[in-house]
């Protein structure tokens, strides 16, 4: 779980590089809070860890669902802009 979560510093780079629409400034401050929300707060406590962590996991797929809704039909690009500004209410 710790390996996986380290891996969005790809998101961060993304960012800085200009790979991604994400700016990198609240990218940063998520990729911060979410390392150590995992390290300092959540691993004591496992099964807080996994339900956050599946939080995460669906949270980031709507994410990168939204960067490639520009090559998806309309009607699939309208749902994941309103699954990605909605979803978040019930995952967090």
């Amino acid at each position: 779980a710790k390996a996986i979560q380290w891996l969005n510093c790809l998101d961060l780079l993304h960012a800085i590089l200009g790979l991604s629409r994400s700016q990198p400034l609240p990218t940063g401050m998520q990729l911060a809070s979410r390392l150590f929300s995992l390290h300092a707060l959540l691993l004591p406590r496992q099964p807080a860890t996994v339900s956050m962590l599946g939080a995460w996991a669906i949270a980031d797929a709507i994410r990168y669902l939204y960067y490639l809704a520009p090559v998806f039909p309309k009607a699939a690009a309208a749902a994941i802009k309103s699954a990605r500004y909605s979803w978040f209410l019930a995952l967090y």
